[in-house]
């Protein structure tokens, strides 16, 4: 599969959630979560994470949706 054609979830670290579709609140359930291309959920972890010490846990972070993940 190529992998731009794959989308990833995001993480909040600091929300303790996924975020939801289009950038809109977060959900506890991972079937609700936004599913977002690889060049947006780049971008949204590099701004959220952009200010934090070198050391620091990142606020957020892009995982790939379980649905691409090929089976094993």
């Amino acid at each position: 599969m190529n992998t731009a054609s794959r989308r990833f979830l995001i993480w909040s670290n600091e929300h303790e959630a996924w975020w939801g579709s289009g950038r809109h609140g977060y959900v506890y359930i991972i079937r609700l979560a936004g599913r977002y291309e690889r060049d947006e959920a780049e971008a949204i972890c590099r701004n959220a994470n952009a200010y934090l010490p070198k050391d620091a846990e990142p606020n957020e972070v892009m995982v790939l949706a379980p649905e691409y993940l090929e089976a094993r």
